[in-house]
């Protein structure tokens, strides 16, 4: 998960737990805010009563039966009454209580005061049913619970929209620095614009650590150099001694066998520093990248050339093509090592009378190539280091230096290709090269 999108949640959710506790809290805060609604709203109809009274305006409360006054609504939410009483209340209470109303028991919020008409004292009632209260409530927690989504929704887009901001530095420095850097040499020390110390810092830190390696590499070119002319040219002048001491016809038959062991020995070794010394040079970015290249084409041509280890183990090639793929800014050479490589293990590797696939098809604007093997396979504890130089997982009676696959790595590396390795044990690999079209 990307920093900007943990950042953002974090937020969102520490947010996410205020709301909670709130949303807890709501159904008590909501009720005190309708009672003291439903109370300031008695009061309201309080004070109106008093002033229609006063002015004589309830004509109903000189009924010559019983001097009351009473008023109902259809609804049964509310309801008034006047009925005459003995003394004067200092103030008035306002309580849950219950009225019957037609023979109907109903709750109410009930306000009582008195009031004096006419030199009669009357008890004044008024009722609001918990019906329209309960219906406030459930509005208020309807659009409460709305807006609450919402704020945290927004919430959510503000904090990815402002740690996409903040972080902009970091994604510029590390493309530019890490991604975009295909080699030490062509580093881009040029700092970015930013106004976070902490970004400033690192992008000087990585500055500093490329300085160094940078330094690295030129002396590893240099030893590179060096190593060309001091170990392989002892070792050619040591082969031409051998092959002159064996040519002598006083060279007895005894020594001869163990000078052929000698030389065998001196040209294994010169094949180890040539494919060590290449691997460095292709790191060193040392080969030219300006060919177009017919993938489909150069592995014919590699398979005419290993055709012969391929009749002595009976090993069939079965190639499937989608479509043909040119590949830009290559090196032709140094791909025919990679494909050479790979296929050459596939029949080093695989069982005799068994089968080769090679598949080209292009994948999500991509083009991929398919080796497949009926080999022994690769264990999948193995998978990962089968890159590693001199690595070799004893596959006994084979020969090998463990070099093969690195050069392959190295190559893909320098020609941005992805490969990707799948084994079992048994039944073969299949190694798939990514090709950016």
């Amino acid at each position: 998960m990307r920093l900007q999108l943990k950042f953002a949640l974090f937020n969102t959710f520490t947010k996410m737990l205020i709301v909670v506790a709130f949303w807890l809290l709501l159904p008590t805060f909501i009720d005190n805010i309708a009672s003291i609604h439903m109370d300031k709203k008695l009061v309201g109809k309080m004070e109106k009563m008093k002033k229609l009274i006063q002015k004589g305006g309830v004509n109903q409360i000189k009924d010559e039966e019983d001097c009351s006054y009473g008023d109902y609504n259809l609804l049964k939410d509310e309801y008034i009454t006047l009925e005459p009483y003995k003394i004067i209340l200092d103030t008035f209470s306002i309580k849950d209580g219950h009225h019957n109303f037609e023979g109907e028991t109903l709750p109410y919020r009930v306000l009582n005061t008195t009031v004096v008409y006419d030199n009669q004292i009357y008890m004044l009632e008024i009722g609001e049913g918990f019906t329209s209260m309960n219906l406030l409530i459930k509005i208020l927690k309807k659009y409460t619970f709305e807006w609450m989504s919402l704020f945290i929704f927004l919430t959510l887009l503000l904090d990815l929209t402002f740690s996409r901001f903040l972080l902009a530095p970091l994604n510029r420095i590390i493309n530019k620095k890490l991604k975009e850097t295909r080699h030490p040499s062509s580093f881009d020390f040029s700092l970015s614009k930013t106004s976070t110390k902490d970004f400033k810092y690192l992008e000087e830190s990585i500055n500093e650590m490329m300085h160094k390696i940078q330094n690295a590499f030129t002396i590893e070119k240099e030893f590179i150099t060096n190593v060309s002319h001091e170990l392989l040219t002892p070792i050619s002048i040591l082969q031409s001694k051998i092959e002159t001491i064996i040519s002598d016809p006083n060279t007895s038959e005894e020594v001869s066998m163990k000078l052929l062991n000698s030389q065998k020995t001196l040209i294994r070794l010169n094949k180890i520093i040539k494919t060590l010394l290449l691997i460095s040079k292709i790191e060193n970015e040392q080969y030219l990248k300006e060919e177009q290249v017919d993938i489909k084409a150069l592995i014919n041509e590699v398979i005419e050339e290993i055709e012969e280890r391929l009749t002595e183990k009976n090993i069939v090639i079965e190639q499937n093509w989608e479509e043909g793929f040119i590949f830009q800014n290559g090196n032709k050479s140094l791909l025919f090592t990679m494909f050479f490589n790979l296929i050459s293990n596939a029949i080093k590797y695989n069982k005799t009378n068994g089968e080769i696939f090679i598949n080209g098809f292009s994948q999500k604007k991509k083009f991929v190539v398919e080796i497949r093997d009926t080999g022994v396979g690769i264990d999948k504890s193995n998978i990962n280091h089968v890159f590693e130089r001199f690595k070799r997982f004893d596959n006994k009676g084979v020969e090998g230096y463990g070099l093969g696959l690195p050069i392959v790595k190295t190559i893909s590396i320098f020609h941005n290709i992805t490969i990707e390795v799948n084994s079992e044990v048994n039944k073969g690999s299949t190694f798939r090269l990514i090709f950016k079209a």
